[in-house]
């Protein structure tokens, strides 16, 4: 992606110059999936896949963003809309009702964000987004209220979305993973230091939208198990202090069993990651996502024939630790932690006898942890 591409496109366009340019990077998680709104621990990092926006605030009352990538246009003021209008639409709904000054604003944006494979292409859109508005018209805000605010705009807009991805791109440290508590808002920082190995993405193209009944309703069934246990026991607070004990004594539905004892088994892998990245036994960790796929898979009910199929054939292959789906789920990006040297003719059979079993073409992507969303006064 070529930054000064952009800036060129908006002065093409807008016939004058930007006076901001904003990085707002994708995500992966490297454990804890769906535990962020279950208020247990998580472990993310932002990665080098982004969107940059230049913007300026406009000379008219016209707010108009235009994406390089579609070659479609935004105005606030025409009643035809694309689909990630409804983003922007929402943050300036949010910030007059929170009553943040704002005005209008030129913008144009390119990506090398894939969408819908589960790396939180919709947090870095509405979060970059946001940080225009935020550096053009000087909102005092905090980078975690900068992240609350994102979270509001996904909920919004109907994805009853926890906190993690937006705490991840906002937080985010180059080389380095977060252990983020979801119920403090608060992280340790790890060094993401694998040696011989690296995370590596391999993307079904098997898109996913969350805003599909499917990711609310695991919330939902969640809070209900939860709701039940504190029932029994008042002492309980959230999930990190369910242990399995409590589920096996409360009569509970077999999917809020299911969903209970994932999350509880999720969380207890998010600490056991932190210790192998202190003491850098990159073989735990890979038995750690195969755990948790497997989890997801036949516990939670996320997983597709296709990233369950991925999952199965890269665990037989030679330099390939563990591998899992990460993002909401219902398919997406596989997360590899595998040996540099057998990227190449791994994922090469990979993608072969994927197109042949499902007759689609796997896209792969070399990703490093890199630092959160940035904003460059130019």
């Amino acid at each position: 992606m070529n930054i000064d591409l952009i800036k060129d496109k908006f002065e093409d366009i807008f016939k004058d110059e930007a006076t901001i340019l904003v990085e707002s990077p994708g995500r992966i998680n490297i454990i804890g999936e769906h535990i962020d709104y279950n208020h247990g621990f998580v472990m993310p990092a932002a990665i080098d896949k982004k969107i940059v926006f230049a913007a300026a605030c406009s000379t008219t009352e016209a707010n108009v963003f235009y994406s390089i990538k579609e070659e479609t246009v935004f105005d606030a003021e025409v009643e035809e809309q694309v689909e990630w209008g409804k983003y922007i639409l929402a943050i300036m709904k949010l910030a007059i009702a929170k009553n943040l000054k704002i005005g209008p604003i030129r913008a144009v944006f390119d990506s090398s964000l894939p969408i819908g494979a589960g790396l939180s292409s919709s947090t870095a859109f509405s979060m970059g987004i946001l940080y225009c508005y935020k550096s053009l018209y000087d909102w005092k805000l905090s980078s975690i209220e900068m992240a609350l605010l994102g979270q509001e705009v996904e909920q919004s807009i109907g994805v009853e979305c926890g906190l993690m991805d937006q705490y991840a791109i906002a937080h985010g440290i180059k080389n380095t993973v977060l252990k983020m508590d979801c119920i403090h808002n608060t992280h340790e920082e790890f060094t993401g230091d694998l040696g011989a190995y690296t995370f590596y993405l391999l993307n079904s193209n098997v898109p996913h939208k969350l805003e599909d009944t499917a990711y609310n309703d695991r919330r939902k069934t969640s809070e209900s198990a939860l709701k039940k246990i504190q029932n029994v026991y008042a002492n309980i607070e959230s999930y990190r202090d369910v242990n399995h004990s409590h589920i096996a004594s409360v009569n509970l539905e077999k999917e809020e069993r299911n969903y209970a004892e994932f999350i509880i088994e999720e969380i207890a892998r998010v600490h056991q990651a932190s210790l192998v990245f202190e003491n850098g036994n990159t073989s735990a960790l890979g038995r750690l996502l195969n755990e948790s796929h497997c989890g997801l898979s036949e516990k939670y009910k996320v997983c597709c024939p296709e990233t369950d199929f991925l999952a199965d054939k890269a665990k037989e292959r030679d330099g390939v630790l563990g591998i899992r789906q990460v993002g909401g789920g219902f398919g997406g990006c596989m997360l590899l932690l595998i040996k540099k040297a057998n990227i190449d003719s791994v994922i090469q059979d990979l993608k072969s006898m994927y197109k042949k079993k499902f007759g689609i073409d796997a896209q792969d992507y070399a990703v490093s942890i890199t630092d959160g969303i940035r904003v460059h006064y130019l």
